[in-house]
């Protein structure tokens, strides 16, 4: 048996025992996560607002660079060693690539892929044949060649919920949400290529008990039906607008709707300008405050509230879009407000003709309100240039990316576009491991190879021509994602960072960020936490079972990985080294403890919580899962390291969220781990409670 069939079946037995009332609820209730419910989330914006089961993560398994280099493409060596880059799989089973093997409750809310089949830039036929496994199921419910399903051949999987390289310039990508109870495995069939078989795999994940429709494959009709809604995106209500108003606009001036009296949502936005260029829509700001608020909300250029800041061009996504034959514009991003909202269009520099006009629906049950910021940065080296810096909670809605880059020597290679190397690196709620690790630029826009098909636009991607600077290696891209079920959530903050080139080395880059979230209070709170090592705090936390005392000064994936941002080839390249963590500023050095059998500690929460979150830091040289247990009752099983583990970047911390049924008016909880694999030893260096309030 396989490490993965192994594993696998350790949990489904801990899931099986787990928190038998909750399984009993779940049964009888109405599922919280399943295809048609997501898939309405995915398809209608309203949708967005409506409540989640508390505890909800969105997280990310890539291919990417486990050494943080900018080998993206996957490692898939059977024969793995410190030696080699860590493997992106996370093992063989009857001659496949096992690319993830996922604890539920969950959904795989999307799929993107690409590759290079034959010389084909884009073509992802090299993974073979794409198969998934529901809750231990033998048999796969969906087994399709990879180049098939995202071409929309399969009537369960019909375009533009999923799309082709040809479609969506060089990706491959699947909005279709596959939601189990239990566990989800995720294989290919193909000979994998190293540095040649690019993948992300977006989850969104649950607690425990929480209810969930597993995926049968007949969802055929729902899927359809949601398909068809997003042929008639960008398109204004046919009912008469709440509101407009038409007039001009020079420097300085403001052109104002009339206020908006509350309880009501703003469902639509249309604005015309005359004259329509870039120009004009860069030099005027679409302005949103509500509920009396003494900042705007939104203060935005008009160009990327449209969708591109770089070039007037016909773009119709879910959320916003424009259409110069008309000289309009729009905005379908829900806008909710409790007392009223004030919407204007103001220009800095440019005097135009203007029109605007909102269409108002019923107001929804939310605290949460509707943000548009922009950050306009000038790359420096080594560091991520910042997308999204965010207090409180939220989920993130869309997100514009303009990039002007002139090109240097240091990176590089002559009209290679390598500004396009840099991944994404999301941060939520305080941790220091990113909760999702992108692949490379336009792969985050569900593209790929530079947008090798050009300019596109779809309802949840799309991208504008590429531009040339002066420089032959430089160049201009704007590119766009519209979110659904795949938005980042998070609890007591964000951070949003993406890199300039393959390890933040690209000068001097101009990058603007214009995103849309819905944001409310923060939600996650600090309870407790043992210091290990520490005689008094585990004395306090009753700190008990069989362990040994450890030390690891080690680096993080993500932006303090150590890596120094000059390539190892002269121009561009793809390896980045790391100094030894000891001589390194962004290497972190803990205590902590290893164990093999169980460890339990005594934590406080607040009495009034609506769930837990643990948090642990641990070294993830190797994955050990491990079974939780609150006050005796199983809780589920706690994934270790991806894939195979990272034994370059060894710390992860990660969190996992304990059914409300266990910790709901207790003012402590007695939390033990044990190692789903008795021969394997796990690790923690923190562990903490956090406690969780309701929206």
């Amino acid at each position: 048996m396989t490490r993965a069939a192994a594993r696998a079946g350790i949990w489904l037995l801990a899931l099986a025992g787990a928190l038998g009332l909750n399984a009993t609820a779940a049964t009888a209730a109405t599922p919280a996560l399943s295809e048609q419910a997501l898939l309405t989330r995915l398809t209608e914006p309203a949708a967005q607002l409506n409540s989640l089961p508390p505890g909800l993560s969105v997280t990310q398994l890539s291919s990417h660079d486990l050494t943080g280099g900018n080998i993206d493409g996957g490692s898939y060596d059977e024969t793995a060693g410190e030696t080699v880059l860590p493997p992106t799989f996370v093992g063989m089973e009857d001659g496949t690539y096992v690319l993830a093997d996922e604890p539920g409750p969950g959904c795989l809310v999307r799929i993107w892929m690409t590759g290079d089949t034959n010389d084909t830039q884009g073509d992802p036929g090299s993974f073979g044949n794409l198969q998934l496994f529901f809750d231990g199921s033998s048999t796969p419910a969906v087994n399709e060649p990879v180049d098939e399903f995202f071409a929309g051949k399969d009537p369960r999987f019909p375009a533009p919920l999923v799309n082709d390289y040809l479609t969506s310039s060089g990706g491959n990508y699947s909005y279709i949400p596959f939601c189990f109870a239990h566990r989800l495995v995720i294989r290919v069939t193909g000979a994998l290529t190293t540095d040649q078989n690019y993948f992300q795999l977006t989850f969104l994940h649950a607690p425990v008990g929480t209810p969930v429709q597993t995926y049968d494959g007949d969802g055929e009709a729902a899927a359809q039906a949601a398909a068809a809604t997003l042929g008639d995106v960008g398109q204004a209500p046919a009912s008469a607008p709440a509101s407009s108003i038409s007039t001009s606009v020079s420097p300085s001036a403001v052109a104002a709707l009339p206020t908006l009296a509350g309880p009501g949502t703003v469902r639509y936005l249309q604005i015309s300008v005359k004259p329509f260029d870039i120009a004009t829509l860069d030099s005027l700001s679409l302005r949103v405050s509500v509920d009396g608020s003494r900042e705007p909300q939104v203060d935005l250029p008009l160009a990327d509230v449209f969708g591109d800041g770089l070039e007037v061009r016909p773009i119709r996504s879910l959320d916003f879009g424009m259409d110069p034959s008309t000289d309009t514009g729009y905005l379908a991003l829900p806008i909710p407000y409790s007392s009223q909202a004030q919407i204007s269009v103001a220009s800095s520099s440019a005097t135009a003709a203007v029109a605007v006009s909102a269409w108002t629906g019923a107001p929804v049950r939310t605290v949460d309100r509707l943000y548009g910021e922009q950050f306009t940065t000038q790359t420096r080296i080594g560091q991520d240039f910042p997308v999204l810096e965010a207090t409180g909670s939220g989920h993130l809605a869309s997100y514009v990316m303009d990039i002007t880059d002139a090109g240097t020597p240091l990176s590089g290679e002559s009209g290679g576009q390598w500004f396009m190397e840099g991944d994404e690196r999301v941060y939520v709620d305080g941790l220091r491991s990113p909760s999702i690790y992108g692949t490379g630029t336009e792969d985050e826009f569900d593209g790929g190879y530079s947008f090798n098909q050009g300019a596109f636009t779809l309802p949840f991607n799309g991208a504008g021509p590429l531009g040339q600077t002066a420089i032959t290696d430089g160049g201009t891209q704007s590119a766009y994602r519209v979110y659904g079920d795949d938005g980042v959530i998070w609890s007591d903050g964000l951070d949003f960072g993406q890199q300039a080139g393959g390890d933040n080395e690209r000068l001097p880059e101009t990058a603007t960020a214009t995103t849309f979230s819905y944001r409310g209070p923060q939600l996650l709170f600090p309870s407790d936490s043992i210091v290990f090592g520490n005689a008094a705090s585990e004395q306090t936390h009753h700190l008990t079972g069989s362990f040994t005392r450890v030390t690891l000064d080690a680096y993080f994936e993500g932006a303090r990985d150590g890596t120094i941002p000059v390539s190892t080839l002269a121009f561009g390249g793809t390896y980045y080294p790391s100094p030894p963590p000891q001589a390194s500023n962004e290497s972190y050095e803990a205590a902590g403890i290893a164990f093999q059998t169980p460890i339990s500690v005594t934590l406080r929460i607040p009495r009034n919580n609506q769930g837990v979150v643990l948090r642990r830091l641990q070294n993830q040289t190797t994955p050990v899962p491990v079974d939780v247990t609150v006050d005796g009752h199983g809780a589920g099983v706690w994934p270790g390291a991806a894939f195979q583990g990272n034994w370059s970047k060894r710390w992860l911390e990660s969190d996992y969220a304990l059914p409300p049924d266990l910790t709901v008016r207790r003012s402590t909880i007695v939390v033990s781990l044990t190692p789903t694999d008795p021969t394997e030893t796990a690790t923690a260096y923190t562990l903490q409670a956090l406690s969780l309030n309701s929206r």
